[in-house]
């Protein structure tokens, strides 16, 4: 047990944990995984972050003046803390705008067509292109291509342009869950190079699957400590699945 509680040895990690338990912006999964580290193994360094948080930001309820919502406003909030309509508060990366996926659903549809012609008549493809993703920058400028083929669970990226990160820093891709809109890691994307294959594991092929969409972002070296996106987001793209567009078309 104790080797797993290294990473939260990095005081990078604990301040952030601390401060977005402060918040109240932690993910419900990882406020729980908070909430045993502070009381069941009584994790000092934590509880002596969290307070500090407590302190620091408590003086704000004071300078802050009152305001009335608007009416939309407090008619949302009665609809969030309604027993019956009570939703999970959302990490920054489930927050995609609807703008976005518009663009980047019109965009990977046109470039599957492409792909479908390209790519499919090489030699070294394994089967039928199967599951496509196009990540962009927020210029909406392509960065890398996403594919699998066929039930192989190869996942295949082909990098465009991604931007290179700092020593100690890593890009890992994350893929978000359609069922309960969770970001979990399809590990780190090597450096410097122009195409990466990797071989998914069963459960892995299961999130692609379901996958909403795919998410690229700057972490630590050897990826997130906590399982979740901590740092900034650089790259994001819908998952479509080719046959439903096949079907579509």
């Amino acid at each position: 047990m104790s080797g797993k509680l290294d990473r939260y040895q990095i005081p990078e990690v604990v301040d952030h944990l601390a401060s977005n338990y402060v918040l109240g912006t932690l993910s419900k999964r990882v406020q729980a995984r908070t909430d045993q580290l502070r009381h069941e193994l009584d994790f000092s360094a934590l509880n002596q972050r969290i307070a500090f948080w407590e302190q620091k930001m408590s003086p704000l309820i004071d300078k802050v003046p009152d305001l009335a919502p608007k009416d939309q406003t407090w008619q949302s909030i009665q609809a969030r803390i309604a027993p019956q309509k009570t939703q999970e508060r959302k990490p920054w990366y489930r927050l995609l705008d609807l703008r976005f996926y518009q663009w980047a659903t019109a965009c990977s549809l046109m470039l599957v067509a492409l792909f479908s012609v390209v790519v499919l008549q090489q030699p070294s493809s394994p089967g039928a292109l199967s599951y496509v993703a196009v990540l962009a920058d927020e210029n909406q400028a392509p960065q890398v291509v996403a594919a699998t083929y066929g039930d192989t669970q190869m996942l295949m990226l082909d990098i465009i342009d991604l931007p290179d990160v700092g020593d100690g820093e890593t890009l890992e891709l994350w893929v978000t869950s359609k069922t309960d809109k969770q970001a979990r890691s399809l590990g780190e994307i090597p450096s410097n190079v122009a195409s990466f294959n990797r071989q998914l594991t069963t459960a892995e092929w299961r999130l692609i699957k379901d996958s909403d969409s795919l998410l690229i972002t700057v972490e630590e070296a050897g990826g997130s400590p906590i399982g979740e996106p901590m740092g900034a987001l650089i790259s994001q793209g819908v998952c479509v699945r080719l046959s439903a567009w096949q079907e579509q078309v």
